[in-house]
C-alpha cells in the first residue's frame, strides 16, 4: 500500500515535536494539525509514503484533540529511522512533507581485558608475566575498563590449560574484574592463564599472561 497523489488541498501541518538528538529507547512525538475542518478520526500515519502504521500496535499512541492528532512513537530504534507523515485516509488532499527521524546509532564499546600486573624479565624475554614464589599468596587479577555493574551482560572466565580457574572472585564495581590468590607450590610450573571477557553481541576478547614460579634456594656454609 502507498500513499495517493491526490493534490486538491492540503491535508494539514505536519511537525516532530522532539526529532532532535534521538538516542536509542527515547520516545518522538509528531503532530498533525489545522485539521479542524476534518474528521480526526480519519488520520493515518505513513512511514517513507510507502508503510501504513499499524497504531494500534503496543509502541505507538495516538492522542486527539480539536484539530489535531499527536503520534508518540516509543522505545525506537535505528529502524525507526526514515521520513513519516500523514493524510486523511481517502480524502482527496496534498499529504503535508515528511518529518525526518533519524535515531543516532548507537556506539559499542569495545571490550579488552588485562592483568593488572606484569613483570618484565629480560633474560626470559617475558613482558606479560606474573611472578610468584613458593610458599607465597600472589592474586592473579583481570580487569576491563569503562564497564560497571550497568553491563550486566559482560562475563569474565579465567582460563587454566582450557579449564576454568576454580575459586575466582568476580565483582562488577567500579569496573569489572575477577581475580583469584594463589600460592605456587614446590610442584607448580611456569603456565599462562587466559582471561576471556564477553559480551552480549560481541566476540570474546581475551589476554594471556604467564605465572612464572620461583623456588627459594638455601645456601648452607
Amino acid at each position: 500500500m502507498t500513499m495517493g497523489d491526490n493534490k486538491n488541498d492540503k491535508c494539514g501541518t505536519l511537525r516532530a515535536l522532539n526529532t532532535d538528538h534521538i538516542n536509542p529507547g527515547d520516545d518522538v512525538r509528531l503532530e498533525f494539525s489545522n485539521i479542524r475542518r476534518h474528521d480526526t478520526s480519519l488520520v493515518r500515519w505513513w512511514k517513507n509514503r510507502t508503510i501504513l502504521l499499524d497504531t494500534n500496535l503496543q509502541r505507538f499512541s495516538v492522542v486527539v484533540q480539536q484539530g489535531r492528532v499527536t503520534l508518540t512513537i516509543s522505545n525506537v530504534t535505528a529502524e525507526d529511522n526514515g521520513g513519516y507523515t500523514a493524510d486523511l485516509g481517502n480524502r482527496l488532499c496534498l499529504p503535508p512533507i515528511e518529518v525526518l527521524v533519524k535515531v543516532k546509532e548507537q556506539k559499542v564499546p569495545s571490550i579488552n581485558p588485562q592483568f593488572t600486573d606484569s613483570v618484565n624479565i629480560p633474560e626470559m624475554d617475558c613482558a606479560k608475566c606474573l611472578v610468584g614464589t613458593v610458599g607465597v599468596y600472589n592474586k592473579v587479577e583481570c580487569i576491563v575498563f569503562g564497564f560497571s555493574e550497568k553491563n550486566m551482560n559482560m562475563e569474565l572466565k579465567l582460563k587454566k590449560n582450557g579449564q576454568d580457574v576454580p575459586n575466582v572472585t568476580m565483582e562488577c564495581t567500579p569496573f569489572y574484574r575477577a581475580f583469584y590468590a594463589y600460592m605456587p607450590s614446590e610442584e607448580d610450573k611456569d603456565h599462562s592463564i587466559i582471561c576471556e571477557a564477553t559480551r552480549d553481541g560481541q566476540h570474546s576478547e581475551t589476554a594471556s599472561i604467564t605465572l612464572v614460579i620461583l623456588r627459594k634456594f638455601f645456601k648452607f656454609n
